[in-house]
């Protein structure tokens, strides 16, 4: 596995604990798993490797519990009730917790890393602690007025022209189908954010839309993707 691979794992894993990338089935996290043994192989730290893969299991196994059905009824309930303040208060309060669980991973991959892309792993960790400040700045309060104000719903309505935007965006970009290339992964966020934030902006919704603006401004100039992408 080459340089360039490493950094598109390193991207990856740190889209699943800062983007909500989805990893929920067994399947998926045997990939990631193989996708670790293959990186320590190739830099000649293949005794590092049960050391890494057990890094990366208490790393999804705990980040698992962001992505089930209970956790989004939780959300939408506090949501229907007007009581986001209290949903991110309380997942806020996880903040360092979470940057922990974070760093330790990194600390278990980092002996399998090439020696040219482990001053990414500096990098990119703080990069992500980072946007969770960014995310939890006063228990969450520009998440919550993005969603208080209807941003989300307004986008839900008109997810076919968001959709459609991408769309056009994307469509004399030739990229391959490897889940772990930095640049498609990148370039494809940056473009869901900058259509979503093109679509806000055609409506009344100012909260919305100026924490739209800011979302996409930090993602694309203080994130992992910074410079894998052109800033919109």
């Amino acid at each position: 596995m080459n340089t360039i691979m490493t950094k598109v794992l390193i991207v990856a894993f740190l889209a699943v604990a800062t983007l909500g990338y989805k990893v929920d089935k067994t399947s998926d996290a045997e990939k990631f798993k193989l996708g670790i043994r293959a990186l320590c192989k190739s830099n000649n730290a293949e005794e590092e490797a049960t050391q890494a893969v057990a890094a990366f299991e208490s790393f999804y196994n705990y980040f698992a519990t962001f992505a089930t059905d209970a956790f989004a009824y939780e959300f939408w309930e506090a949501k229907n009730k007007g009581e986001l303040n209290k949903f991110f208060n309380k997942y806020c309060s996880k903040a360092q917790e979470i940057k922990t669980g974070i760093s330790t991973f990194f600390g278990g991959l980092y002996p399998c890393l090439h020696s040219t892309v482990r001053n990414d792993v500096t990098a990119d960790n703080a990069a992500t602690a980072e946007f969770i400040d960014y995310f939890c700045h006063n228990d969450g309060e520009r998440p919550i007025a993005f969603l208080t104000e209807g941003g989300s719903d307004y986008l839900k309505k008109n997810s076919g022209y968001v959709s459609d935007c991408v769309t056009e965006k994307r469509k004399n970009i030739t990229e391959n189908d490897n889940p772990f290339d930095v640049y498609r992964f990148c370039g494809r966020v940056v473009d869901v954010f900058s259509c979503a934030l093109k679509i806000l902006e055609e409506s009344p919704l100012k909260n919305a839309i100026n924490q739209g603006q800011s979302l996409v401004t930090f993602f694309t100039k203080h994130t992992f993707c910074k410079d894998r992408v052109k800033t919109v």
